[in-house]
């Protein structure tokens, strides 16, 4: 009854084609107060409908009256029936074919050659390329087995699929976007050659943005709607949008179809390194990071080579290294250099014959300069407090490296040291010396003469200067002395700690110095060499309590830590660690003497590097014979092609000042090639200048700047990046987040032919869909008003009512 009367409504098939209904639903009629004000309205039409026709003429019958009144209500009711805003719910059946989109990974991983030895991988690729499948499966690639997995008729879902779904393709890598690519027609080979996906290059992509892919993926598609995504790749994903997040977003099932072992056995050697300058005959760690999959429970030999200028290559040292279940590690090897040169030393592991790639068991650092000369270092102080006795004893304790003297202006000189009583009067007797570490002396235990020898030494023979405040003299006694203009910062003069102070210190709470950019950069302030445990180690520093207030940074000084809480007049925060070229040489400044602290945490080992690292680069311009003018620094010593290199240049002009100017010229040499790179001067900061550089190629490169005559050069070496072989194993798990993320699957590569069947259950679903349509402004209704108004003026016309 009810289908005949919608049926007679909308003057035909109410689903319009098919479908089925699920009610009748009145918007405006939702809450039983709507209903109740429908009811009221209902019944005052008709009661004002009976009295309008009960006042007409009496010659009108009862019974046409009563008609008549009923007509009207009649039109009554059917305008509350649209100011009801009816419609029907149905479901209707879809007859246009869906959309599957297919994302094939093109990412350099999917060219390696798995080395399967157990049986179910060897099954796999059975079913895969069938009895066609070459005797050596070494040269078998992922991307070979995709190809050929499509090609088989056996295993191919495609023909199926696009009897219901319209099919688009295509692959993506390193970009954030992806490439489109023609589908072949089905072909019965199963040669990997052959089939739909014929037209699948080789892959070489070198990183894989695989969550920027299906973003992208989903954006192209915009305007129709997408039934679901095909995922066929590996896994992995080193760049770009989170996988799992963007499966989430993208607003359609996602299918995921894993390629490759899960657990592919390999080891690698990701990252080696060393101090870029060691010293004849003293031992230098040599850091080697360790990465291993499936060895658990081996035992391999780590080889270190030496490579010199001619190319020659020998073993230095072997060492075993035990593999447990840790996946990765960081093997300290000490080494002994014997001749004095630049070398490339080589970490070495002998491949296992099942190792997925065989080629990232051999690292090389190169650019290391073993030097035949001692640091030589003058220290100063006026009292053996905890920052001269600490420094003191790292100094002594590294012989091999480094020749201390120490002036001591009062306290008992310990046996077996190298002391003097005097400062150097004149240049000549300066010139013995590297470095000057100056702690807390007063000012008048020098003359005029001595302090513009120390002057000179910095600005004119390019020493290393390192000052550190203390609470009694320095820097306050050198407010008014040439020593002042040395120093990167600006202070004022304040007087010595009473008892109070002192009291008051140690109620303090503690604060722990943060490394700005420019300390992440100088590897000088590295605890450790990995970034990580570096960042790690610094953030376990002992706190400080004790520091002396900067009013101002000069002009071209760098801060290189800096206090987390107190700021200077124009709001930027107080330095603890403060570094500047004067002239030749270089100028730190120490604004805490508590830094011997930092010996119980994060420990000895470290504090005593971050000494002899300081030392060593105030050092190294005379040691090493650097430029007079000019010096080139870069934040690392290795890069990938593709990264992002900071070059940062330091010139002055003929007379030691800084270079006064927009941008300068760096030279990059590689090979017999040549290109240039603009500095531009850093804001604030004079003779400096600062730029970045993309490298292009694998190989040595020297960086070059000139000022006035004087060229510096810094040599990194440029490697390809190997992120996509990083960890070669299938990421499995990945592939399953995201899958189930988006309600959608996962599938071996092996097992694709079941894609049809999760496709087809999505179809059954996809081709119904939701839909109303309206019956308040249905054909029928508007007929029956019509009919009711039209009948109750015809029926008043032949009753001579109008």
């Amino acid at each position: 009854m009810t289908w005949l009367l919608l049926t007679l409504l909308c003057f035909g098939d109410p689903t319009n084609g098919g479908g089925a209904i699920h009610g009748v639903h009145f918007p405006r009629l939702q809450t039983p107060l709507m209903q109740l004000v429908f009811l009221l309205l209902l019944a005052g039409a008709g009661y004002w409908a009976w009295w309008l026709y009960q006042q007409e003429a009496s010659y009108v019958s009862q019974g046409r009256k009563r008609l008549l009144a009923g007509l009207r209500l009649g039109s009554w009711a059917v305008v509350l029936f649209i100011l009801s805003g009816a419609y029907l719910e149905l479901t209707r059946a879809e007859d246009a074919k869906g959309s599957i989109l297919l994302l094939v990974d093109h990412s350099a991983s999917m060219s390696i050659s798995d080395r399967r030895t157990e049986a179910a991988d060897l099954a796999a690729v059975d079913k895969i390329l069938g009895p066609n499948k070459p005797q050596d499966l070494s040269t078998v690639t992922r991307a070979d087995l995709v190809k050929g997995a499509f090609a088989n008729p056996a295993l191919s879902p495609l023909a199926a699929i696009e009897k219901n779904f319209h099919i688009e393709a295509y692959t993506f890598g390193k970009a954030a976007t992806v490439t489109p690519f023609d589908l072949q027609p089905a072909d019965t080979s199963v040669d990997a050659g052959g089939g739909p996906l014929g037209n699948y290059s080789t892959p070489n992509e070198d990183a894989t943005q695989l969550g920027s892919a299906l973003l992208d993926a989903a954006n192209k598609s915009k305007g129709h709607k997408v039934d679901a995504i095909v995922v066929v790749s590996d896994g992995g994903s080193n760049r770009g949008e989170d996988p799992v997040e963007a499966a989430r977003q993208v607003g359609a099932p996602v299918y995921t179809v894993g390629v490759g072992p899960p657990q592919a056995k390999d080891i690698e050697i990701p990252f080696v390194y060393c101090e870029d300058v060691v010293f004849k005959n003293d031992r230098f760690p040599l850091n080697v990071r360790i990465k291993q999959r499936g060895y658990t429970g081996r035992q391999v030999v780590l080889h270190i080579k030496r490579i010199d200028a001619d190319k020659n290559e020998e073993t230095v040292k072997d060492q075993t290294v035990d593999f447990d279940d840790a996946l990765e590690r960081m093997v300290t090897v000490d080494v002994l250099p014997d001749k004095e040169g630049t070398f490339t030393y080589v970490a070495e592991i002998d491949p296992f014959p099942d190792e997925a790639d065989q080629l990232n068991n051999r690292r090389a650092k190169s650019g290391i300069k073993v030097v035949d000369k001692k640091i030589r270092v003058l220290m100063i102080d006026d009292s053996p407090r905890y920052c001269y006795r600490f420094v003191k004893s790292i100094l002594e304790a590294d012989p091999q490296r480094i020749s201390p003297t120490f002036l001591l202006r009062q306290g008992d000189t310990p046996r077996g040291s190298r002391t003097t009583n005097h400062f150097p009067a004149t240049d000549a007797e300066m010139h013995a010396f590297d470095v000057v570490i100056l702690g807390d002396i007063a000012s008048d235990f020098f003359n005029a003469e001595e302090l513009k020898v120390l002057e000179n030494f910095v600005h004119k023979e390019g020493g290393g200067l390192i000052t550190i405040a203390g609470r009694n003299h320095f820097p306050a006694s050198y407010i008014s002395t040439p020593l002042a203009g040395m120093l990167p910062v600006e202070v004022e003069a304040l007087a010595a700690p009473g008892v109070t102070d002192d009291l008051a210190h140690t109620l303090k709470t503690a604060f722990r110095p943060f490394l700005t950019p420019d300390g992440e950069r100088w590897q000088a302030l590295r605890f450790a060499p990995d970034a990580a445990e570096n960042e790690k180690d610094w953030q376990s520093c002992n706190g400080l309590f004790w520091f002396y207030p900067t009013l101002k940074v000069k002009p071209g000084a760098t801060v290189l830590l800096a206090h987390p809480e107190h700021t200077m007049a124009d709001g930027a925060k107080m330095p603890i660690l403060v570094s500047e070229r004067y002239g030749k040489g270089q100028v730190l400044y120490f604004a805490s003497d508590e830094i011997w602290r930092w010996r119980f945490h994060p420990g000895a080992a470290e504090h005593r590097r971050l000494w002899e690292q300081m030392v060593s680069a105030l050092a190294m311009a005379r040691l090493l014979g650097s430029s007079d003018k000019a010096q080139i620094d870069t934040d690392r010593s290795e890069y990938a092609v593709g990264d992002r290199a900071q070059l940062i240049a330091h010139l002055l002009d003929a007379n030691y000042n800084p270079v006064v100017a927009d941008s300068v010229q760096a030279t990059i040499k590689h090979d017999l090639s040549a290109e240039t790179v603009t500095l531009s001067a850093a804001k604030d900061q004079p003779g400096v200048f600062t730029g970045e550089w993309v490298p292009t190629a694998e190989g040595r490169v020297t960086i070059s700047v000139d000022s006035g005559g004087d060229t510096a050069d810094r040599t990194v070496s440029v490697v390809n990046p190997r992120i996509e072989f990083e960890d070669i194993g299938q990421h499995q798990e990945l592939l399953q987040r995201m899958a189930a993320a988006s309600s959608g699957g996962y599938l071996e590569l092996s097992d694709i032919d079941q894609l049809t069947k999760a496709l087809e259950a999505k179809q059954e679903t996809a081709n119904e869909r939701h839909a109303e349509r309206t019956l308040w402004n249905a054909p029928g209704v508007m007929v029956l008003l019509v009919l009711c108004l039209g009948c109750e003026w015809f029926l008043r016309k032949r009753s001579d009512m109008l």
